[in-house]
C-alpha cells in the first residue's frame, strides 16, 4: 500500500514526486522506457520562473536564453518578446529523475484506476505487480 502513485515520468509527474513530503511512501511509474525519451513536447520554459523554482538557470541542461521569438504558420507570422530558456529535454528529465529513480518504473502502462472505499487501485501491465494500490485519503 503506498500513499502515492503518480503516473507519468515526465517533467510534472517528476516534480510532483519530487515535491512530496519525506514520509510519503510514493511511486512514479511511466510507459516509456527511458526517462526523457521520446520527446513529447517542448523544450522551452520561461525564464523567470524557472529563476523562481530552481534559484538559478546554471544547469548543464540549459542549452540557451532566447529574448525573441517568431511563429509563422502557412502566411501568418508573428513576433513577440519574452525570456525563455532552451532546455535539452532529456537531459532535464534525467536531473529531475536523479534523486527519486529508486522510486520510478518504467515499461509500465496504466491501465484502469478504480476508486474503492479509502483507497484507489491502479490495474497496470505490468506481469510483476499488475495492481498497485494507495490511500485515496491521508489522516
Amino acid at each position: 500500500m503506498l500513499d502515492v502513485v503518480i503516473v507519468g515520468a515526465g517533467p510534472a509527474g517528476l516534480m510532483a514526486a519530487r515535491s512530496l513530503p519525506k514520509n510519503f511512501s510514493f511511486l512514479v511509474i511511466d510507459k516509456k522506457k527511458e526517462i526523457g525519451l521520446p520527446i513529447k513536447c517542448g523544450e522551452g520554459i520561461r525564464e523567470k520562473e524557472f529563476i523562481q523554482l530552481f534559484k538559478t538557470n546554471d544547469f548543464p541542461f540549459v542549452r540557451n536564453t532566447v529574448h525573441e521569438h517568431e511563429i509563422r504558420y502557412k502566411h501568418l507570422r508573428r513576433a513577440f518578446k519574452a525570456d525563455y530558456l532552451q532546455l535539452d529535454r532529456p537531459k532535464f528529465e534525467q536531473w529531475l529523475a536523479k534523486p527519486i529513480k529508486d522510486k520510478i518504473r518504467l515499461n509500465i502502462k496504466c491501465i484502469d484506476i478504480t476508486i474503492k472505499n479509502d483507497f484507489a487501485e491502479i490495474i497496470t501491465n505490468s506481469l510483476t505487480d499488475p495492481t498497485l494500490m494507495f490511500r485515496e485519503n491521508m489522516a
